[in-house]
């Protein structure tokens, strides 16, 4: 385990308060990010869809 996922494992996600509850802004900004990722990953993720063809033949 490097440093950085030490002190990565430590930061819970993001809320408004963060600065009362003495995090430093490389944390909060740390936390915002992956927040942010989280929210584009849910949005970009395929959805599934679903074809039907129906074929006639006279």
């Amino acid at each position: 385990m490097s440093i950085f996922d030490y002190n990565k494992r430590k930061i819970p996600e993001y809320y408004k308060g963060m600065y009362l509850d003495d995090f430093t802004p490389a944390e909060i900004l740390m936390s915002s990010r992956e927040s942010l990722l989280k929210e584009i990953q849910k949005k970009n993720e395929p959805q599934e869809i679903k074809f039907t063809a129906e074929i006639k033949i006279k």
